[in-house]
């Protein structure tokens, strides 16, 4: 494990903060279809009810 300097961000630190963040906005994004998805499927339960 390299030392780390100031002012310097060593590869081996930057990539691994990168990926985390990658993967949190992935995560985040399916959440986001996930809930859209469930909200459409809501409407057209409330729309097939409503025939």
């Amino acid at each position: 494990m390299a030392a780390f300097i100031p002012g310097e961000s060593p590869p081996e630190v930057r990539t691994p903060i990168f990926f985390t963040l990658e993967f949190v906005v992935i995560i985040y994004f399916s959440i986001d279809l996930a809930n859209l998805q469930n909200k459409n499927n809501e409407n057209d339960m409330k729309t097939e009810k409503n025939k």
